[in-house]
């Protein structure tokens, strides 16, 4: 589902892996309430995150798994690891960052 504006349902509920070098600093892995990690790095004039690690569905392996429930047909044969799922973050103010986003696991109708 694509998020755009504060991204809450992120950074609400993440917690960083390592304490970054400052409290601006979004750099680095992070792990979501659903126990994803995210790796944000640089990508350009902006910052995006990309899957690193998930809880794939039981019987399946994280390498395997794919965008199945993508609004966009032509993209459910792509994998989720390493998907980009922010991409466009910004600070928005003192410890608040605005993105747009992508959540793989939630059924979407839009984009």
């Amino acid at each position: 589902m694509i998020r755009i504006g504060i991204i809450f349902y992120f950074f609400l509920f993440i917690a960083p892996l390592a304490t970054p070098a400052h409290s601006s600093d979004l750099h680095g892995l992070w792990q979501t309430a659903k126990s994803a990690i995210i790796n944000i790095s640089q990508y350009g004039a902006a910052m995006c995150a990309r899957l690193q690690s998930f809880r794939p569905p039981d019987g399946q392996r994280q390498q395997d798994v794919l965008d199945l429930r993508n609004h966009d047909t032509a993209k459910r044969a792509r994998k989720v690891l390493g998907l980009r799922v922010l991409w466009n973050i910004k600070a928005a103010g003192e410890n608040k960052w605005q993105a747009e986003g992508y959540d793989p696991g939630e059924d979407t109708k839009s984009a």
